[in-house]
């Protein structure tokens, strides 16, 4: 872990740089991939607000960060602040449509979802390949989901992030895969995709 970038963000105002810069990169990636893949982009209530563009930002931004933080801390700790982040994110604007708070809190999952499956699979190859390369992977990812119906596009969606756990199932482990030496499950996302969860 690398504790000394930790402690650089005990400093507010190179907290607030790194959320700005982190903030513009996602919203010029989620900008590229539209452009790329032709998704909504306006309609109506601004570009990236309440439609196809909105739900892949927001699972591209978890995505991103929880890949950028495990590089720091490991896999758990990515999930852990990349999920604590966008909670809080949700809380800041609880006074928003519920649908729409809904809606961010699904799709922030599926990003964490991505971000695990897809360094999963890499391993330890992955940390050493480029951020756009590794961030790529995640936004074809997340388009392919986008485009079966497994992001929350719209407020009214009637899915409900609390019953979430509801789209996956814990199952013993999946024939050829290993657990690393590490304690936790396997789950098996409504997608199929195995992932191993550390205790």
């Amino acid at each position: 872990m690398d504790y000394e970038f930790l402690k650089k963000l005990n400093d507010k105002d190179y907290a607030q740089k790194l959320r700005k810069e982190f903030k513009e990169k996602i919203d010029a990636g989620t900008r590229e991939y539209q452009k790329q893949f032709g998704f909504e982009w306006d309609t109506g209530y601004g570009p990236t607000h309440n439609n196809e563009s909105d739900a892949f930002k927001h699972a591209y931004m978890s995505a991103v960060m929880c890949y950028q933080v495990s590089k720091y801390g490991g896999q758990r700790a990515g999930n852990y602040v990349s999920k604590t982040i966008g909670d809080f994110h949700e809380w800041e604007t609880r006074n928003a449509d519920k649908g729409e708070n809904n809606m961010d809190l699904w799709n922030n999952e599926v990003g964490r979802e991505v971000a695990t499956e897809i360094m999963q699979k890499l391993g330890e190859t992955g940390y050493k390949l480029p951020d756009e390369a590794v961030e790529h992977f995640f936004a074809m990812e997340i388009v392919k989901r986008m485009k079966k119906g497994d992001l929350i596009t719209r407020p009214n969606d009637p899915r409900k992030f609390e019953d979430r756990h509801k789209y996956t199932q814990t199952i013993s482990k999946p024939k050829g895969q290993y657990n690393f030496g590490k304690k936790g499950h396997w789950v098996t996302t409504k997608q199929g995709n195995h992932i191993f969860i550390e205790d």
